[in-house]
């Protein structure tokens, strides 16, 4: 049993995930390091089917701060110190596992903080939709390419989106607002979907 003070009948100490110590501390150290994005805790996001409280709150704490996205997937051995145009001083293949695990993550509470459809979202793609409208004023342009989102069906079912936006109403976010997002596969994913309704 945890106390209200964090404390447990045992005596121990005792803290929710992303409040404790993160793997990556040196032994022995008595500051806290911060929490960042694992491999191991992206296949624990893939694979859970109720809700994990201290899982969401990690998850929610990670991709909420710059300094803990910075923080992940560093290179071990303090070698992420020595960065240059050809060491980038991050562990790829650890963060495209990683990624590789979120994009089949089926729990609803996890995909909402990892992809959460918030007004900051929101007020990104006005801004970009700004910016793709003076792109198509000017005699010359930047590929409309740039504007696309490649990797938009690994975080949104763009069928269901589609669908959820033909029945929805005027002022309710849509990604389906910001049309210069789609490339040619989420252009055919709605084409689908708009045949079936």
């Amino acid at each position: 049993m945890i106390t209200p003070h964090g404390h447990g009948t045992d005596g121990q100490h005792h803290q929710p995930r992303w409040l404790q110590q993160s793997a990556h501390a040196r032994a022995g150290s008595l500051r806290r390091s911060i929490l960042s994005l694992t491999a191991e805790d992206t296949q624990q996001c893939a694979h859970i089917k109720q809700s994990d409280l201290d899982l969401l709150q990690s998850m929610e704490v990670i991709f909420k701060s710059q300094a803990c996205l910075n923080g992940s997937f560093l290179l071990s051995n303090d070698e992420h110190f020595d960065c240059s145009a050809r060491n980038y001083g991050l562990d790829l293949k650890a963060a495209e596992v990683a990624f590789d695990h979120l994009r089949s993550v089926e729990n609803e509470s996890i995909k909402q903080v990892l992809m959460p459809y918030n007004a900051d979202l929101d007020v990104i793609l006005k801004v970009m939709n700004v910016l793709f409208i003076i792109n198509n004023s000017r005699k010359e342009r930047v590929s409309y390419q740039i504007f696309y989102w490649p990797e938009l069906d690994w975080y949104a079912n763009v069928k269901q989106e589609f669908v959820k936006w033909i029945m929805g109403t005027p002022n309710e976010f849509s990604i389906c607002n910001f049309s210069f997002l789609f490339d040619a596969s989420a252009k055919t994913s709605m084409l689908q979907a708009d045949q079936v309704v």
